[in-house]
């Protein structure tokens, strides 16, 4: 207990008076005295973080415009393709015309015709579904000039790995599963201007799944079709074409002859 301090010199025990008295100047003192102020942060000091719902905003735009860029890139590139496939076929028919024009003959192809030993019109023959029959059927087309030329394959070998390799030593064999289908051709013209046939008449040995020109061979007959270039008035040649088959389609296999100004001829087995 504190005690209190007497100017007579005596001390006296300190009475509840003189406590309430000296607490209320403590709290007086209190609130004079100035508290001290806490200082206030700057935006130097504490810089406020940036807002997070506009960048994530500016990133989706951002992404969008990438996204928008990229299908406009691809339909660009997708409607170039088609563009240029419409172009090239356009191109293709315009170089198939420009080519008929400069040989003197109409866009549209000459039909042949289908005739037997006699001369006589044969109907109905010389399509892929009916085609002429080997050894009966001649196949002929009137040309530009006014000529007509006629082609009748005189036979078929139809494993001719003996004839390949007498044509020429050189000549390699089939190919394993393979054999040589070799056609004897006999080329009859007639017209007063001569025909150049400089690689313009195309055989091919074809089936419903299977098809191959008579270039594509690896060996060559003794007297290939490339080689005859011109037949004059009256010419008549016998030459051959050579195909290498896949043994399985051997006996569906038929022949189109197709001269560079008309449609082709088919003919087969019959």
């Amino acid at each position: 207990m504190t005690m209190s301090h007497d100017p007579s010199g005596t001390h006296s025990p300190q009475t509840t008076d003189d406590a309430a008295r000296a607490g209320a100047s403590y709290a007086h003192w209190l609130q004079q005295e100035p508290a001290p102020e806490s200082p206030v942060p700057t935006l130097s000091e504490h810089p406020a973080p940036p807002p997070a719902a506009p960048r994530r905003r500016a990133a989706a735009w951002w992404a969008a415009g990438i996204a928008g860029a990229m299908v406009l890139v691809l339909l660009a590139f997708g409607g170039g393709v088609i563009t240029g496939m419409v172009l090239l076929r356009a191109l293709d028919a315009q170089d198939g015309y420009v080519e008929a024009g400069m040989m003197g003959i109409e866009d549209d192809f000459v039909d042949g015709e289908v005739t037997d030993a006699a001369g006589g019109v044969v109907a109905g023959f010389g399509g892929f579904d009916r085609p002429a029959v080997l050894g009966e059927h001649r196949l002929g087309w009137d040309t530009p000039e006014g000529g007509h030329l006629q082609v009748f394959v005189e036979t078929v070998t139809w494993d001719a790995a003996e004839l390949v390799a007498g044509a020429d030593p050189q000549n390699p064999p089939a190919e394993p599963g393979h054999v040589y289908v070799q056609a004897d051709l006999r080329l009859t013209y007639r017209g007063s201007v001569p025909l150049d046939l400089r690689d313009g008449l195309w055989v091919m040995a074809e089936t419903d799944y299977w098809a191959a020109d008579s270039s594509e061979a690896w060996a060559e007959p003794a007297a290939p079709l490339h080689a005859v270039s011109r037949l004059d008035d009256g010419d008549e040649v016998t030459c051959s074409v050579l195909f290498e088959v896949p043994e399985g389609v051997v006996r569906d296999v038929v022949f189109s002859v197709e001269p560079y100004w008309a449609y082709p001829l088919y003919i087969g087995r019959g």
